[in-house]
């Protein structure tokens, strides 16, 4: 523990590790043949499409969302490309959301990852959570609870 608390950062986020954790962004990584994204439109929209990217900014695969109303919505994606090729467990994904009223104007959205925290790191000055395999900023943290 003094070790942690010698960390600029670290030593407070150590109390995140075994809570649940929602943080806004949109990247995860593929575990198991899949990965996992929750979202929110922020309004009702006429048509959306989901967008998913790897690392390298490539269209890796995409589709529509199974509803278009506002609010929490999940998103596993198979890991398979446009192709049907299976992409391999560990690499970072990214997605996008492009979605519209009826109107043509932009229905806006959030991306975001919900997990049990496992880890607290410190990289480049910055202090990272791990949770659902992959690290995300811990400034990109929304919301804690204990998980029940």
């Amino acid at each position: 523990q003094q070790l942690v608390d010698n960390q600029a950062g670290l030593g407070s986020s150590v109390s995140l590790i075994g809570k649940l954790a929602t943080a806004t962004t949109p990247t995860t990584t593929l575990q198991n043949g899949q990965a996992n994204w929750l979202f929110s439109l922020n309004g009702t929209a006429a048509n959306a499409t989901l967008q998913v990217r790897d690392s390298g900014g490539n269209l890796v695969w995409q589709g529509s969302p199974n509803s278009l109303s506002p609010g929490e919505q999940s998103f596993t994606w198979n890991g398979q490309n446009l192709s049907g090729v299976q992409q391999p467990n560990g690499g970072t994904y990214t997605l996008q959301i492009n979605a519209g009223d009826s109107a043509g104007g932009a229905v806006t959205s959030q991306i975001y990852q919900r997990g049990v925290v496992t880890s607290i790191q410190g990289a480049n000055g910055s202090t990272m959570v791990g949770m659902n395999g992959a690290v995300v900023p811990l400034s990109s943290v929304t919301g804690v609870t204990t998980p029940s």
